[in-house]
């Protein structure tokens, strides 16, 4: 063996243009194949970085017709699903939106957060540093706090410990900044840098006003379906008491259907059709690679057929020339 690669190495040496060709090709079909590989891995192989992720549930409501896309909820909608369902251990609501952090020496445009308190016990994760907000912030004339992610603690306050208690100042606006969350946070995207409490009025009862999104943790024994019907019930119980502009029509809000899919799915969303295509393509380039590198070592044997003749004649089996 020790001879074998000894021999292969010198072989390589003496012809460097055909080694940097095998080298290059190998390099580039293997390199995309892991980029892409990471891109799958990060989307649909690793699991969401919060216990017991797979019992997590997106939550919207849709019409039941061919044609329209799924529709957040109203804070009323939100506040029934969180009183009345019980297949669903923690419910909380969400919405986003985009903020200027100010500060004396540079203003950054920020992806805010607004959560309902109860999301940290629907993810089962705590802050870094710091606290989560209570359900007293959750109220319309709570305090203004605020949640910054691990990526802006680094890279706006230095990774300061000492940042819990400070001011930021967001839109104009003093907020106190309560906590550092880890760097596992990344809901509902990657893009976030801060969160805020989402405010849901307790007293609104406007059942139109669809802004919100949900994200629930199903019960123990609970399966998505009975979820579902959960939900849907409660979704028709508001739209029938609070009834649109057409009744008896598709856009009717007591005909209206829950939306509940598994949270992985849901961050992935369309993506995953064009991931998949993507590593199909990826995977058959490098077979290509894999292919012409063969082609380019059988080329180098045949040209080695007087060599390897000898060989046979001195007393070489197939196997070892092989």
């Amino acid at each position: 063996m020790t001879y074998d690669l000894w021999f292969a190495l010198r072989r390589l040496r003496l012809r460097p243009l055909h080694t940097a060709v095998i080298v290059l090709t190998l390099g580039l079909g293997i390199g995309a194949a892991l980029a892409v590989f990471a891109v799958v891995d990060a989307l649909l192989l690793r699991p969401l970085p919060f216990p017991n992720a797979d019992r997590l549930v997106r939550i919207t409501q849709e019409i039941p017709a061919a044609g329209f896309p799924e529709l957040n909820v109203s804070g009323l909608v939100y506040r029934r699903v969180r009183s009345d369902v019980r297949s669903l251990s923690a419910v909380a609501a969400y919405d986003v939106r985009d903020a200027n952090l100010v500060r004396s020496e540079e203003t950054r445009r920020l992806s805010v957060a607004q959560v309902s308190a109860s999301l940290f016990d629907v993810l089962q994760l705590r802050p870094r540093l710091g606290r989560p907000f209570t359900a007293a912030e959750d109220m319309p004339d709570g305090a203004r706090v605020l949640l910054i992610s691990d990526r802006l603690w680094r890279s706006t306050y230095n990774a300061d410990p000492g940042v819990v208690g400070a001011v930021a100042m967001l839109e104009g606006e003093p907020f106190t900044i309560i906590g550092v969350m880890p760097p596992t946070m990344a809901f509902p995207s990657r893009d976030i840098a801060a969160w805020e409490p989402v405010r849901v009025d307790p007293a609104a009862i406007d059942p139109f006003q669809n802004r919100y999104t949900m994200v629930g943790r199903l019960g123990d024994g609970v399966s998505i379906d009975q979820a579902h019907g959960d939900i849907t019930a409660t979704i028709r119980a508001v739209g029938r008491e609070y009834p649109g502009p057409h009744p008896g029509s598709a856009l009717d809000p007591a005909g209206y259907l829950a939306h509940v899919r598994p949270l992985a799915q849901a961050v992935v969303g369309d993506a995953q059709p064009v991931v998949l295509l993507l590593l199909g393509g990826v995977l058959m380039l490098l077979l290509l690679t894999c292919a012409n590198v063969a082609n380019l070592q059988l080329a180098g044997v045949m040209l080695r057929g007087e060599e390897l003749a000898v060989r046979g004649a001195l007393g070489a089996t197939r196997a070892r020339i092989v």
